[in-house]
């Protein structure tokens, strides 16, 4: 079970619950912890990201406002 997306625990789970005859059950309990992990995982990404992409949009537009106001500033100096 040398499968890099699941875990040793997780076919360990699966084998019990398949003795036991509640497989239904345990891959519903499997499903939601994974699903908890994901969500997880997507928030920690989400705050990571946030701050990345304000700063990016604020260069972004500086240069834009920047590129827009050079000219006047330099017609006022020629003037």
């Amino acid at each position: 079970h040398n499968n890099p997306f699941f875990p040793k625990d997780f076919y360990q789970r699966i084998s019990l619950s398949t003795q036991k005859q509640n497989l239904s059950t345990c891959l519903s309990q499997l499903a939601n912890q994974y699903e908890q992990q994901l969500e997880s995982k997507t928030d920690q990404l989400n705050q990571l990201l946030e701050p990345v992409t304000m700063i990016s949009l604020s260069l972004i537009i500086g240069t834009i406002v920047l590129a827009m106001y050079m000219p006047i500033f330099q017609l006022g100096q020629v003037i």
